[in-house]
């Protein structure tokens, strides 16, 4: 028993190191023990133990790596490595496939979870609104690509292996050549979102995330990704039992509001923003004849944006004594404008450019890079008054623009 368990360990390392498939690793094995049996009956005929005589047949065979390395070697082609590139890139696509769905079942029943015990709760007390975007245009969606990349780095390097005919830890170098540089074009120019830090530091560290799976493929457990039919119909079947238990226990709960309600008063709003525009009448107003000329107030997008104002004169003397007329763009915090328009409040000036005044109307085109933590703006038509102070010249003009582009654009952003 002891004779043969040696043969064993031997054959059992040799069938770990063996990168054939399981016909070609079944054959090279029975050709190995068959070969060694042979050589132990010829050196016991000799007059050796059958123990030592096993135990030198073995020794003449070397290292079982080794001998691994040169069987694999007699079964490769000059096709294999294109094979193995091909195999590569059908695995990858299968490991993204399935990480990605095993990833968002995941977070679907943990956020399920969470809602139901939210409604729960909310019949009881009344809860705050929480407002969740950013993180499910950032973080969440960079931690997706990185258990993706992750996986597709430990899932390529043993089918290619097979492929290539070569021991895994000879084909690492060359899988992290060939991925690491898609991995980073992945994760920094492929996705446009609404990043914030978080999410586009994770997704431009892709790279290390791909080559955490290569090298380290243990990391996580072994059903991740998951990539058998019946774990892919089970995963559907929970997300629709926890469709059904949401629909049937979370349903919102009936709240009643016991303030007094008012009217929004655009005039009273934008005086409490600007409280150095202290005049009822002012000397600007907005020009409805040249509605053709207007660009839109909102949009998306890493821009430049070119916003342009057309204003009328209220009288022909009503910019009399003014100076220094010119229109300011003014960005402030994703929550909402509020507060004067200086910094102090929060806000800040991206732009001014100047107006020209022809007559009784008055225009003025201002460009601004966008920037990825201010969504929304003032157009403020500012000048120096008669009495020498700084004064709004028109009510303020609200835009909004959401700031969307790749990781790589997000950065560039805020180096700007």
């Amino acid at each position: 028993m002891a004779e043969r368990s040696l043969l064993d360990a031997y054959l059992e390392r040799l069938d770990g190191s063996l990168p054939l498939t399981d016909t070609e690793r079944a054959a090279a094995l029975e050709e190995i023990a068959a070969h060694v049996a042979d050589a132990t009956a010829e050196l016991v005929e000799r007059g050796l133990p059958a123990d030592v005589a096993e135990r030198r047949a073995l020794s003449r065979l070397g290292a079982p790596e080794r001998l691994a390395d040169d069987l694999a070697a007699a079964h490769r082609t000059p096709r294999d490595l294109l094979a193995a590139a091909g195999v590569g890139l059908r695995v990858s696509v299968r490991a993204i496939v399935w990480s990605v769905l095993v990833t968002w079942v995941m977070v679907f029943v943990i956020g399920i979870a969470l809602a139901l015990a939210w409604a729960v709760v909310s019949r009881l007390v009344i809860l705050p609104h929480i407002d969740w975007t950013a993180w499910m245009n950032g973080p969440l969606v960079a931690g997706t690509m990185a258990l993706a990349a992750y996986a597709v780095g430990r899932s390529v390097v043993r089918p290619v292996a097979l492929a290539a005919h070569r021991p895994a830890g000879h084909v690492r170098a060359a899988v992290l050549v060939a991925g690491l540089p898609l991995a980073a074009v992945a994760g920094l120019a492929w996705i446009d979102l609404q990043w914030n830090l978080v999410g586009a530091a994770v997704a431009a560290l892709l790279p290390a995330w791909f080559a955490a799976g290569v090298l380290r493929p243990n990391l996580l457990p072994a059903w991740f990704p998951a990539d058998r039919p019946r774990i892919g119909w089970a995963l559907i079947a929970v997300i629709v039992i926890s469709i059904a238990g949401l629909q049937a226990v979370g349903a919102p709960a009936q709240q009643t509001f016991d303030g007094v309600g008012r009217a929004f008063d655009p005039t009273t709003e934008f005086i409490a923003i600007a409280p150095f525009d202290h005049f009822e009448v002012a000397p600007l107003e907005a020009s409805v004849t040249d509605d053709a000329t207007l660009d839109p107030g909102f949009g998306a997008g890493t821009g430049p944006i070119e916003w342009s104002q057309r204003l009328r004169l209220t009288s022909a003397t009503a910019l009399r004594g003014w100076t220094d007329l010119h229109v300011e763009v003014w960005g402030a915090d994703r929550d909402g404008i509020a507060g004067p328009l200086d910094a102090s409040a929060g806000m800040v000036r991206l732009a001014s450019a100047p107006l020209t005044v022809s007559g009784r109307r008055a225009a003025a085109s201002v460009s601004i890079e966008p920037l990825p933590t201010r969504e929304f703006y003032y157009l403020a038509v500012v000048g120096t008054d008669p009495d020498g102070e700084r004064q709004l010249a028109a009510w303020p003009d609200f835009r909004q623009w959401t700031w969307s582009g790749t990781p790589l654009e997000f950065f560039e952003a805020l180096v700007r």
